[in-house]
């Protein structure tokens, strides 16, 4: 009688438990871990860039669970100028960090040569910031989205503080033209009090 059969199968058996409660163990623990730490996933160009993370070398680009609280990211490559950014990990949230190295030595500009479609990728990706920037600033300053303005009695320009705001510069010939501009700024709902305002009397 052959018992070498149902041993081998029990054996198979076993082993087949055994990965199925790792597997289980590793998704209960990778779970336990999202919901603890950040995770964050980190873009480099150069792609093969040195990420350091408050410190630490943690390689090359990719995803990284950190402790709730603040990080610092550092990137590094020869031939390129090193960038850092200081990041938010938040518990069991996932958030995207893209860091471009820009190219400081004709290490930096060989590599550039070599490998464009980095270069294409990191134009596109600098645009998008500048985007972005736009928009946030926007956000900020909602009076960018009227001015500059123009009409016969007045102009309504501005320009940018040391403080991430806006400054008014009216220019107009009278203060009658400067009161219809504040008049204009009332009406699209701003207080020209809340701002600092350069008038030019163009009549003077």
């Amino acid at each position: 009688m052959n018992y070498k059969k149902p041993v081998i199968f029990k054996i198979f058996v076993g082993i087949g438990v055994l990965v199925f409660l790792l597997v289980i163990f590793l998704a209960i623990y990778n779970r336990v871990q999202d919901s603890n730490n950040g995770k964050v996933n980190i873009v480099a160009i150069p792609s093969d860039s040195k990420i350091f993370v408050d410190g630490v070398d943690k390689g090359k680009m990719g995803t990284f669970r950190l402790e709730p609280g603040t990080h610092r990211i550092t990137v590094t490559r020869n031939g390129f100028n090193d960038a850092e950014e200081t990041i938010e990990a938040i518990a069991g949230r996932e958030s995207d960090v893209t860091i471009v190295l820009v190219a400081s030595s004709q290490e930096g500009y060989k590599w550039e040569e070599l490998n464009p479609e980095e270069v294409s990728k990191k134009e596109f990706l600098i645009g998008q910031r500048v985007v972005e920037d736009g928009k946030n600033f926007a956000e900020k300053n909602p009076i960018v989205k009227k001015v500059p303005f123009k009409n016969p009695n007045f102009r309504i320009d501005y320009s940018l503080n040391d403080k991430g705001g806006v400054d008014l510069i009216i220019k107009s010939y009278g203060i009658e033209g400067k009161n219809l501009a504040y008049a204009q700024l009332r009406q699209w709902g701003f207080d020209p009090e809340k701002f600092i305002v350069v008038f030019k009397d163009l009549s003077l």
